[in-house]
């Protein structure tokens, strides 16, 4: 068994799912061997957020949450998101440290999804103000590094606001955005499958809390949502071929199931691109 054939064995015994994109993972594993390119893992930290409604009555996501009390790891409601770096630490440190003894030269990415409010949630910039937003996500970051410093002193590892990333490309990505939103409200079926678009639905309510009636909310956040992910496929795509972000693949810790899989290659697919690699660990 040669060096790659064991790094992939070894990373699937550990996986709940098989590795996603094992042709490309194959070859960027060679090149981090080789010395050739540094492999990007990174993961999400998505801000904290409540459902609300304003003065009006119309339900919005309220980002402007207690970030001492969620930094702690005491939820404000049922579906509050407590950060990765203090529900996931351990498990998070673990898997770092799992695929350095793999011998695999690597750099470890927390991006922070900022561009959550801008795509996924546009009526709470209009309630809440852009400065706000930006506010509130400037301070998660922060606290996401204090954290990092702390507990994460083994390897290269950095933190940026997705929307440092997509500013870069924003044409890019703002049309793969608006591509997907396109079909989606056309025709779904054009871009995923009936069985994933009724997941994403049930993902959306259960994630943010909403109730079965809220269903214009529903739909309009999964699309978005679904919009997002794709064009985050394509983003990756695209980092990838730089050197500061060579060869991305995500640590996915949350999300191991194929309908994320699905909604993050959906445009790539489209592009004839190879699905972006993923880890389950």
């Amino acid at each position: 068994m040669n060096k790659i054939d064991s790094i992939i064995n070894k990373i699937n015994k550990k996986s709940r799912i098989p590795i996603e994109s094992e042709f490309l993972f194959r070859k960027y594993i060679s090149e981090s061997l080789t010395g050739k390119n540094l492999i990007t893992f990174y993961n999400w930290e998505c801000p904290p957020r409540i459902l609300d409604a304003d003065k009006k009555g119309r339900l919005f996501i309220n980002y402007c949450v207690n970030l001492e009390k969620i930094f702690r790891g005491e939820t404000i409601d049922n579906f509050t998101e407590i950060p990765r770096v203090v529900k996931d630490k351990e498990r998070e440190i673990d898997m770092l440290k799992f695929l350095k003894s793999l011998g695999l030269k690597f750099r470890f990415i927390k991006l922070i999804a900022d561009t959550n409010a801008y795509y996924i949630t546009p009526y709470s910039l209009q309630v809440l103000g852009k400065e706000k937003i930006k506010k509130v996500f400037s301070d998660f970051k922060r606290k996401i590094e204090e954290m990092i410093r702390k507990d994460y002193k083994f390897v290269e590892i950095n933190t940026f606001l997705f929307t440092n990333l997509t500013n870069k490309y924003q044409k890019e990505y703002e049309n793969a955005v608006f591509k997907a939103l396109d079909i989606l409200d056309s025709d779904i079926s054009k871009l995923i499958k009936p069985k994933t678009w009724n997941q994403q639905k049930e993902y959306i309510k259960g994630h943010l809390g909403f109730k079965e009636y809220q269903r214009k909310e529903i739909i309009d956040i999964a699309k978005r949502t679904i919009a997002t992910y794709g064009a985050e496929g394509i983003l990756f795509n695209l980092l990838s071929k730089t050197k500061n972000f060579s060869n991305c693949v995500w640590m996915n810790i949350e999300e191991a199931d194929q309908r994320t899989i699905a909604i993050t290659n959906c445009l790539r697919q489209k592009s004839r691109l190879a699905n972006l690699p993923m880890i389950f660990l």
